[in-house]
């Protein structure tokens, strides 16, 4: 089974978003792209704080090639 870790939103115009920019092989990669990103806009927090802030949270998708 292949996986994916992502950083997923939940909108109240789209529902469920998952943010193609914020995945790797790995939670803990998703999360260094999180932070990553927040360092340059001046965050100082932790990553829990980030998340918590952005409304995202770093989930673990399945993945299925269709043909």
């Amino acid at each position: 089974m292949k996986t994916i870790w992502i950083a997923a939103a939940e909108t109240a115009e789209y529902g469920r978003v998952y943010l193609h920019d914020y995945a790797a092989h790995d939670a803990h990669n998703v999360g260094v792209k999180i932070m990553d990103g927040a360092r340059r806009e001046g965050f100082t927090g932790t990553l829990q704080d980030r998340l918590a802030n952005l409304g995202w949270e770093i989930v673990c998708l399945r993945v299925e090639e269709l043909p």
